[in-house]
C-alpha cells in the first residue's frame, strides 16, 4: 500500500529495534569525510609548520610532502577554523602580469637566470641575488657596499652556467623581473631579522643560512608547492604526482573506513571533505 522500498523498510525496522527512529543530526555523514587521525595530523602540522608555511594551501602540500597526511587545502582551512586556529601571513605585494619570454629562452632549470639588487639600509649593504627563472632556486648572492657591474659579474661567476645571453627588463617596470622581486619580497617578509643586522660579515653568514632554508625547506607556490632544490634537480614532477596519488589513496581509505563504520557514531563526527 505504501509502495515503500524494501531496503528502506528494513532500515526503519532496524532503527525501531534500536530505539533510533528520531531524526538524526542534519547534514548527513559523508563517507569521504576526514578521519580522526587526519584531523590530528593537520593540527600537528599547524603547530610544527604554521610559522614557516603561513598558508592552508602550503600546509596541505606540506602534509603530503612529509608523507603524513593527504588532504585538500580547503580541508586544512576548515579544520583550523573549527579549532579556532589562524595562520599569520605576511603582507604581499599585488600580483602583476608577466612579460612574454624571449624566443631564445628554453624552459628548463639552469637555462635562464635573473638577477637584481636590493638594499639593507641598517647594514648599509647592497645585495645582488641570482635566481633560476624556472626552478625558482636561489643560486647565490653578493653582499657589498657597492652596487656596480662588478658585483653582478662576480655573482654570475659563482654559478655553473657556461654561457650567458643577456636580456634586460624595462627600466622602472619591476613586473619585468617579477621572479627576483618575489624572492626579495619573501626574504624580507619571512626573514625580517636580516633587516636588523648591522655587521656586514654577519649579514653574509645569515644570507647563506637563509638561502639554504629557502631552497631546501620552503615550499614554492609558483612551482607546484615543492622546494626549489627539488625542482632544480628534476624531482618536482615526481613529488607532485606522488601527492596526487596520495590524495586518491587517502580518499579510498576514507570511503572504505566510513562505509564499514556507517552505524558507528564515533566515526561520524568529522563531516569534512578531503
Amino acid at each position: 500500500m505504501l509502495e515503500l522500498n524494501r531496503v528502506r523498510a528494513d532500515r526503519w525496522m532496524r532503527r525501531r529495534r534500536a530505539c533510533a527512529l528520531a531524526d538524526g543530526k542534519p547534514g548527513g555523514h559523508p563517507v569521504h569525510g576526514l578521519l580522526e587521525e587526519e584531523v590530528t595530523q593537520i593540527l600537528a602540522l599547524f603547530e610544527e609548520w604554521g610559522d614557516t608555511d603561513r598558508s592552508h594551501r602550503k600546509l596541505a602540500h606540506r602534509g603530503s610532502y612529509l608523507g603524513r597526511v593527504w588532504v585538500s587545502p580547503s580541508s586544512v582551512r576548515r579544520v583550523l577554523n573549527a579549532h579556532g586556529l589562524r595562520l599569520r601571513r605576511p603582507k604581499r605585494p599585488a600580483r602583476s602580469q608577466r612579460r612574454p619570454f624571449p624566443e631564445w629562452a628554453e624552459w628548463k632549470p639552469n637555462r635562464i637566470w635573473i638577477f637584481d639588487t636590493t638594499h639593507f639600509g641598517r647594514c648599509g649593504m647592497a645585495v645582488v641575488a641570482i635566481t633560476d627563472l624556472v626552478s625558482r632556486k636561489w643560486i647565490c648572492e653578493v653582499v657589498s657596499v657597492e652596487e656596480t657591474s662588478t658585483q653582478v659579474k662576480l655573482a654570475f661567476t659563482r654559478g655553473p652556467m657556461c654561457a650567458i645571453a643577456q636580456h634586460f627588463g624595462r627600466p622602472g617596470i619591476p613586473t619585468d623581473q617579477a621572479w627576483i622581486e618575489t624572492l626579495f619580497g619573501h626574504v624580507k617578509a619571512e626573514y625580517p631579522h636580516l633587516l636588523r643586522i648591522r655587521d656586514p660579515g654577519l649579514l653574509r653568514a645569515e644570507f647563506a643560512a637563509v638561502r639554504a632554508h629557502y631552497n631546501g625547506v620552503m615550499l614554492h607556490e609558483g612551482i607546484g608547492y615543492v622546494c626549489p632544490d627539488d625542482e632544480h634537480q628534476g624531482y618536482g614532477e615526481q613529488i607532485r604526482k606522488a601527492r596526487q596519488a596520495g590524495l586518491a589513496n587517502a580518499r579510498q581509505r576514507r570511503l572504505a573506513c566510513h562505509r564499514a563504520n556507517r552505524d558507528n557514531p564515533s566515526m561520524q563526527e568529522h563531516g569534512d571533505v578531503g
